[in-house]
């Protein structure tokens, strides 16, 4: 995946919840501007981003692909 792809999805996500990266950044007690820098980087560690889709319904799951 490339850091394209995952803004692309991220935003996506944003737009189904209804919410934007300020909320979600006070919802995890950080700065928007530091929130931001993680999702525009794609450095967001992994239990971080689980976590955040686990508090709106959602899960972060890995699936084998079949080749």
């Amino acid at each position: 995946m490339t850091e394209k792809d995952f803004k692309r999805l991220w935003k996506n996500f944003l737009f189904d919840i209804d919410k934007n990266n300020a909320v979600i950044a006070a919802d995890l007690g950080t700065t928007p501007q530091n929130f931001g820098k993680k999702i525009n980087n794609g450095t967001i560690r992994f239990l971080e981003l689980a976590n955040i889709f686990e508090r709106y319904g959602y899960r972060l799951e890995l699936v084998k692909d079949e080749k």
